[in-house]
């Protein structure tokens, strides 16, 4: 394949990894410059999308080059040239002697404090399979590797582009910086063996002191036991380790964990033999036996393990929650590694703009706690009601007193369980709140502290975004439609689900599981209507609710409602009107009743979501 044909399968690659917005904006436009010693120059339109891509994609789009390549690659990100000239008017510059000389003087600032504190754009970006190493290598591992990496990223700019070999010196004092640690203790980590056994194939010290950060994952060992099982049983089958790798890169990346990989919470069990190599090329020889792997063989190895670690997306953490919140709101690192998956496992559509900062947890905290390592749920749980329990014991007047100290912990500022607010949840599962947005200030006592007033509630509905503050205004033009449409007879509950930004899995399994469009739309309504005063999400409630019991209903009115054809539906929507008081109603009982004789923005995302 040659280089430029690798480019554009990148891009392919990235159209489904991204959201579209983001990749119309700064991807779509990219192209090959040129290809020379392994290094390929991609050429940008501006200076924007030149940062934009160096701070985002760099350390993805090389990864998907050395997979396609099978050579070690780099990228670097450069302005495309423009044939554009300007054309200065002469009678403009009267009086002007070198106008080359001049100069726009300037400054910029922020509009809100929030900005300006934490300065939202300035992030670090991981490999998101990190997620899945967090749990075997425990969270000073996890966020030493992001301390390291971010300090290479900050040289590798200063290289003039992402070349394979980074080279650079830096102090322990930046990397614990980055590592959410403070100097002393990052130090401590440094001088212990059992750190050094949990970085192996992260980060490596040589024995002259020489760090190598190594910018390609390996597997978790429960991962590289199971893609080492799902080899072994296809080759047994079809004799041919070349078709099994195959049959392996077929599954889609959304798919391993399901096909392949398990989820984290179900790998708590797994027997794990230690032999097996965490590296898809050497699982393949291990499984053979130890031969050496044909050329073909190890070039599909290598694209799978690039396929595995490339599968999640990429973990964003703010410098301000690094370098300021974890030290500010007290967390240990255990704590702020929960918080940190705990938004991990959010959700955002990036067709609608809104984000889903609510997540169902199935088993509850012993999930919860396997997300970071911890064997005891009950952990999280003392965690997630503000306090940490530490058994004291000291002899006094020869005798043994016990003593427990009782510490007020700073995550409930960050997670929150909120399972009594939804009805239905049945033990061990848990609903649980996660605060995307970082604290300003972390003024008061320690008996009431303001950040800590945390209220769930309110930032859901703070966190819902419409279509118009996200899409640019040309995708706007293009998704908005005629309201002359006519609306056909009946309705399609495939249509609606896509329309109401429902995941395609979750699609799939509505579809197989016989979920009447009917049912569908009456909860469709439900979450649109008045009556939903706790703001649960169109695109997930409706899916959750009937997914756990097909035949759930919100109530007559709504089913009421969900049995009138589209046109009826039309014309209550054409018949809301914006002012409360010239309005008379539509005629229709339930939907004034339950869905409001006025026209508002939930009325807006009903059309759209039932008419396009």
């Amino acid at each position: 394949m040659n280089p430029d044909q690798a480019w554009q399968t990148v891009l392919a690659q990235l159209q489904m990894d991204i959201p579209k917005a983001s990749f119309d904006t700064w991807v779509r436009d990219t192209s090959l410059v040129s290809f020379e010693d392994g290094l390929f120059t991609i050429g940008t339109r501006n200076s924007n999308s030149r940062e934009w891509l160096e701070s985002r994609l760099s350390s993805t789009a090389s990864r998907l080059l050395m997979g396609i390549m099978n050579q070690e690659v780099s990228v670097r990100f450069v302005v495309k040239e423009d044939d554009t000239r300007v054309v200065e008017d002469p009678a403009g510059d009267e009086g002007s002697t070198n106008s080359d000389a001049e100069v726009l003087r300037g400054h910029s600032e922020f509009l809100t404090k929030y900005e300006a504190v934490v300065q939202p754009h300035r992030v670090i970006l991981v490999p998101g399979y990190l997620i899945r190493l967090l749990p075997e290598r425990g969270s000073a591992a996890f966020f030493a590797y992001t301390g390291f990496s971010q300090v290479a990223w900050l040289n590798r700019k200063k290289q003039n582009g992402d070349v394979g070999k980074v080279e650079y010196c830096p102090t322990v004092a930046s990397v614990a910086k980055f590592a959410g640690m403070n100097r002393t203790a990052f130090h401590r980590l440094l001088n212990k063996d059992s750190f050094w056994k949990a970085m192996r194939n992260l980060v490596a010290r040589s024995d002259t002191g020489e760090y190598t950060l190594w910018r390609t994952l390996p597997l978790s060992m429960a991962d590289a036991q199971q893609v080492a099982d799902w080899l072994r049983a296809r080759t047994t089958e079809s004799g041919n380790l070349e078709d099994a790798i195959e049959a392996a890169l077929n599954v889609q990346p959304g798919n391993l964990v399901g096909t392949i990989l398990s989820s984290i919470y179900e790998q708590r069990n797994l027997e794990i033999d230690p032999s097996v190599p965490v590296l898809v090329p050497d699982i393949a020889r291990y499984i053979v036996g130890g031969r050496s792997l044909s050329e073909s063989e190890a070039l599909l190895a290598d694209q799978l393990h690039t396929r595995i670690v490339n599968a999640f997306k990429d973990i964003a953490i703010r410098h301000y929650f690094i370098t300021t919140v974890i030290r500010r709101a007290r967390l240990s690192l255990d704590q702020a590694a929960l918080t940190v998956a705990s938004r991990y496992h959010c959700y955002a559509n990036p067709k609608t703009g809104e984000v889903v900062n609510i997540i169902s947890v199935p088993h509850g905290y012993e999930e919860m706690a396997s997300w970071i390592g911890l064997s005891r749920g009950k952990s999280v749980w003392e965690w997630l009601s503000g306090y940490s329990r530490k058994a004291v014991e000291h002899r006094k007047k020869g005798m043994t007193v016990k003593t427990v100290n009782v510490r007020l912990g700073g995550i409930p500022g960050f997670i929150s369980d909120v399972t009594d607010q939804q009805p239905g949840i049945k033990p061990p599962a848990k609903i649980v709140a996660v605060r995307l947005l970082e604290p300003t200030s972390f003024d008061g006592d320690e008996s009431e502290i303001p950040w800590r007033s945390w209220e769930p509630r309110k930032d859901r509905q703070a966190y819902t975004m419409s279509m118009r503050q996200v899409l640019p205004k040309a995708e706007q033009a293009s998704t908005e439609k005629d309201d002359t449409v006519r609306a056909g007879d009946s309705w399609n509950l495939e249509d609606l689900m896509t329309r109401a930004g429902v995941y395609p899995q979750s699609q799939e399994k509505m579809l197989a599981g016989g979920v009447d469009a009917s049912r569908y739309l009456a909860w469709v309504y439900y979450c649109l209507s008045l009556m939903n005063t706790a703001s649960f999400s169109v695109s997930a409630y409706p899916v959750k609710v009937l997914g756990a019991d097909p035949a759930s209903s919100p109530g007559k009115g709504f089913e009421r409602l969900a049995s009138l054809p589209p046109s009826l539906i039309k014309m209550c929507i054409n018949a809301t009107q914006e002012d409360p008081l010239g309005s008379k109603g539509t005629g229709f009982p339930d939907w004034d009743d339950l869905m409001g004789v006025v026209y508002s923005d939930r009325i807006a995302e009903l059309r759209r979501i039932l008419f396009g």
